[in-house]
């Protein structure tokens, strides 16, 4: 029997396997928040789909994009990435930012290149170069 285990809140695929009918309760034990889906769909995986109401759902891409891809080293001036699903994951280069309120400001005194990346379950990664100038 194949089997899929998903979070209930956010839709995301936390993993997914294959066993015997008499091992389900066992090999797809569930945490607090998480459910089980019987005999998904052929293909369906965490990388390419989401769980809304019980029905795999195709992950698509995020169509929004910064303001501005470049920012100068004055730690006051904004760039804006909006429209952003609420809440999800935003990653400068490895620390990660939760996003409550569905927008992302960035500045920095810096100067260099910073990786910026949106994860979410419903949508395919999306990552963004930023780079910090020196005024």
């Amino acid at each position: 029997m194949h089997f899929l285990v998903f979070n209930t809140v956010t839709g995301a695929i936390v993993r997914s396997g294959n066993c015997q009918e008499e091992h389900l309760n066992t090999r797809a034990k569930q945490a607090l928040g998480e459910a089980i889906m019987h005999e998904p769909p052929v293909g369906v995986n965490s990388g390419t789909h989401y769980v809304e109401d019980y029905e795999c759902i195709e992950k698509t891409v995020f169509a929004h994009d910064f303001n501005s891809l470049q920012v100068p080293n004055d730690g006051l001036t904004e760039i804006i990435l909006d429209n952003l699903p609420i809440p999800c994951d935003i990653y400068i280069d490895y620390e990660k930012i939760k996003i409550t309120d569905g927008n992302f400001e960035f500045s920095s005194n810096d100067v260099g290149f910073y990786s910026v990346r949106l994860e979410h379950p419903r949508y395919f990664d999306k990552s963004w170069e930023i780079e910090v100038y020196e005024i």
